[in-house]
């Protein structure tokens, strides 16, 4: 019986894993910040489906045979589980004979979801909640050490004057064989303020003072940097008003604009994430393709993306409305996560047609979904519940990347698991029919 239950459920959990690993590869090709900060979570990802995929064919059914009782000619199912197929045994028959509401549930669902995306803002990475900052001084070249003590100390003293600064440290110069080679005029300050005080803004004295001049030079052109931070406001609203505004002046031959920052960085690695998401978009095709065998279930597999979309999008909104690098990333996770149920569901489908020689029709679908609403719903309140903490705490200081992450993936994981079991066999009962070529049923035969 474990050797059956093992070879039933192999191809589907080789194909969804492979998948799930397949939809998280464009955050690898992340460049700069982003990927400093990114491609260490999609490595552990990978890594840790990769494991899991390698324990469930090997680990489990030799634990299985170890440790579960002999066979059993009654089926035994957890009280939970038992209480809980009673409403949605009930449920199926009036789903699976309007599959046509259903779809135009999900299509109204999904446009009126579309239609709040206009009003979302941009981030490129959250904004830190950090209360410990770096700063660097530097007085002229051949500043005596002594000098450079005096300096530092009057800074601290100064420093730790301001309400709101708790902790002041300092070190002066660096060690011939350190990362950083400077010279004893170059200090480093390090300041923690106190999170619970609300810190004058002003510190210093602003003036004008004559400096030595910079010239910058790009590519053998003079440059001239303005940069600006950006409060109370998105960035994508502020960097596009800006374009707007700077396209409309006129530069004098030889002049021209670049807008550079935050912004260009979370465009580009849209764009690489976009054309990256089309090839293992491809690559989802293929693999679902050499599962099914057939186009009608690629499509309703690939049905999982817009039921992730909408739960993703509800998390956005409930995280502040601005679509941030990190949210982006929760999409690519929880699209793979539903397509692997999704796998799941048709494919037990298919093998009690095939396999078990049951007749397609309503009792068919029934079984099925019936059968695979506890593993389903086991595959979504786990990664729910390592994620719940996350969410629950809020956007904490040490928590800005993966809190909107964690609030996309476990609106996603609700959408799409509710409609997996509720629109999916719907959607199989009435275009889930696969006619075989004869030859192949004579090969069955």
């Amino acid at each position: 019986m474990v050797l059956d239950a093992s070879v039933e459920v192999r191809g589907a959990v080789v194909y969804g894993s492979l998948t799930v690993m397949l939809v998280i590869m464009p955050v690898f090709f992340l460049t700069g910040l982003a990927g400093s900060f990114f491609r260490p979570l999609a490595m552990a990802y990978v890594l840790a489906t990769f494991a899991s995929l390698v324990v469930a064919l090997t680990i489990t059914p030799a634990m299985s045979l170890l440790l579960l009782p002999g066979r059993s000619d009654r089926r035994r199912e957890a009280p939970l589980v038992t209480l809980l197929k009673k409403p949605y045994r009930g449920a199926l028959p009036a789903l699976i004979s309007r599959p046509f509401w259903a779809l135009a549930g999900l299509g109204g669902l999904l446009a009126a979801t579309l239609l709040t995306v206009p009003f979302l803002g941009e981030e490129f990475l959250p904004k830190f909640q950090e209360y410990d900052f770096l700063m660097h001084w530097v007085e002229k070249p051949g500043t005596s050490l002594e000098a450079m003590d005096r300096i530092t100390i009057r800074a601290s003293k100064e420093l730790r004057a301001i309400e709101g600064v708790r902790n002041f440290g300092s070190h002066i110069g660096r060690a011939e064989v350190a990362d950083e080679v400077v010279g004893p005029n170059f200090i480093e300050l390090w300041i923690s303020l106190d999170r619970n005080v609300d810190y004058p803004r002003k510190v210093a004295d602003v003036s004008l003072l004559p400096a030595p001049n910079e010239v910058k030079r790009e590519n053998a052109s003079r440059r001239i940097d303005v940069t600006c931070n950006v409060r109370d406001r998105d960035l994508g609203a502020v960097a596009r008003d800006i374009e707007s505004r700077v396209g409309q002046l006129q530069f004098d031959r030889g002049y021209h604009p670049e807008f550079l920052g935050e912004y260009a960085a979370q465009q580009q690695s849209r764009r690489r994430m976009a054309g990256m998401g089309l090839i293992a978009l491809l690559g989802i095709v293929v693999l679902l393709y050499s599962e099914f065998r057939a186009w009608r279930l690629v499509l309703l597999a690939m049905l999982s993306f817009p039921f992730a979309v909408i739960g993703g999008l509800l998390g956005v909104w409930l995280g502040g409305g601005s679509l941030s690098l990190g949210s982006l990333v929760g999409f690519v996770t929880v699209v793979g996560i539903a397509v692997r149920n999704d796998i799941m569901m048709l494919s037990h489908f298919r093998h009690l047609e095939e396999q078990e020689g049951m007749e397609f029709g309503d009792q068919l679908t029934v079984r099925g979904a019936e059968e695979r609403l506890a593993p389903i719903l086991m595959t979504a309140l786990t990664a729910a519940l390592a994620l719940l903490p996350l969410a629950v705490g809020g956007n904490r200081p040490g928590h800005e990347i993966e809190y909107p992450m964690a609030l996309v993936i476990l609106g996603g994981l609700l959408s799409s698991t509710l409609m997996n079991l509720f629109l999916v066999p719907s959607l199989y009962r009435a275009f889930g029919r696969v006619r075989r070529p004869p030859a192949l049923d004579d090969a069955a035969d």
